[in-house]
């Protein structure tokens, strides 16, 4: 959720004034997104991981605009970016055979004043 904010001082009564708008004001920040929920799994090959998820939770009208994915091995690190927040699913491809990867899922939020949710879980 995107929200503008601004600060004022605000003089004592009975005679009460209001100064001009901060400096730098107004901020507009956005929350952070919910996480996607039961990360996990779903198939592997000798050079794919499938992964499944669960979309984040839209509670409070909490919104996102796409899902990142970030994985790694020891000698190389990746980030796929999914551009459908319908997408549950995703397959990493032209892995190498044997290799130990750590893989992380995040939902990111629209432009502008992007925030990534916390990690999946």
């Amino acid at each position: 959720v995107l929200y503008s904010i601004s600060l004022f001082a605000v003089s004592q009564e009975p005679h009460v004034t209001v100064s001009e708008e901060a400096v730098g004001g107004p901020l507009t920040v956005r929350t952070i997104p919910n996480a996607p929920q039961d990360f996990k799994v779903a198939s592997t090959t000798t050079t794919s991981i499938g992964l499944n998820w669960t979309a984040p939770d839209s509670a409070n009208n909490a919104t996102f605009a796409k899902y990142r994915i970030k994985y790694s091995s020891d000698v190389n690190s990746q980030t796929v970016v999914i551009n459908e927040t319908s997408s549950t699913s995703f397959s990493l491809t032209e892995l190498s055979p044997g290799v130990l990867y750590s893989i992380s899922l995040f939902a990111v939020s629209q432009e502008p004043h992007v925030t990534v949710s916390e990690e999946a879980v």
